[in-house]
Formats: structure tokens, C-alpha cells, sequence
């Protein structure tokens, strides 16, 4: 953290960069979720890319999705899949199945999805976990 506010052109940029996404946030929930993530930044237990990566998941994604992400709760396999699709364009999932473009491109079978490292990352965050 220290080498973003060392300087204080960077400080302010950095600043202001995370205004402009606490500004975006359509719910106080989620800039309660950009202050974990910025308590992490501080502690030095996420690097300033996950940050603001984790910053642009968080604004990006319907607030009830990351709801249920950050608390698992042993849903039914169908149910915690919708979740996940829902979130495939945050970048906090990834598609497990089918492997390949072409299978995906023509509807072999259904496409799953699994939490990655920035989902990760999110939970641990939110849970308070190291």
C-alpha cells in the first residue's frame, strides 16, 4: 500500500480512483464490500491489482449474487450454478465445462462454472479469513 501513497499525486489518483467507485455503487452493501477490500489492501493480504479488481467484480455484479457467494449455504447444485453464471462476467468464476469454444459454441451439453482464485479472494475477504 505504501508504494501507491508514497507519493502524493499517487495518493490522490489512488483516492480518487476508489471515490469514483464507491460513487458507482448502487448499494451500501457493496461499498461495505469495497471497504473489506480496501481493510485487506491496507493489512497488505491482497496486492493493489486484486484490489481493484476485486473494486470492479463488486460494482459490476448484482448485489445478491455476491450475497450468496460470500456466504455458501449449500444450495442445490442447480441453484448455486445460476449464482455463478450470473457472475461469469465479473471475473470472480470461471466455465469448467464443456472444455472447449466449439462444444460451448454448439450446446453440447450444459456449461458449469467454479469460484477462481479473485472468487477466492472475494470470500476471504468478506469472511475475514487470511
Amino acid at each position: 500500500m505504501a508504494e501507491h501513497l508514497s507519493d502524493v499525486s499517487d495518493a490522490k489518483q489512488f483516492g480518487d480512483r476508489l471515490l469514483l467507485f464507491l460513487d458507482k455503487c448502487n448499494d451500501f452493501d457493496k461499498a461495505w464490500m469495497i471497504e473489506k477490500k480496501f481493510a485487506r489492501l491496507v493489512q497488505k493480504t491482497i496486492s493493489a491489482d486484486t484490489f481493484w479488481r476485486l473494486a470492479a467484480a463488486i460494482e459490476s455484479a448484482y448485489i445478491g449474487d455476491l450475497k450468496t457467494l460470500a456466504t455458501p449455504t449449500g444450495e442445490a447444485p442447480e441453484e448455486s450454478q445460476a449464482v455463478l453464471s450470473n457472475l461469469f462476467g465479473t471475473r470472480l468464476v470461471k466455465i469448467t465445462e464443456p472444455k472447449n469454444l466449439e462444444h460451448m459454441l454448439n450446446g453440447d451439453g450444459p456449461v458449469a462454472f467454479e469460484i477462481n482464485d479473485l472468487g477466492r479472494a472475494f470470500i476471504r475477504c468478506i469472511s475475514d479469513r487470511a
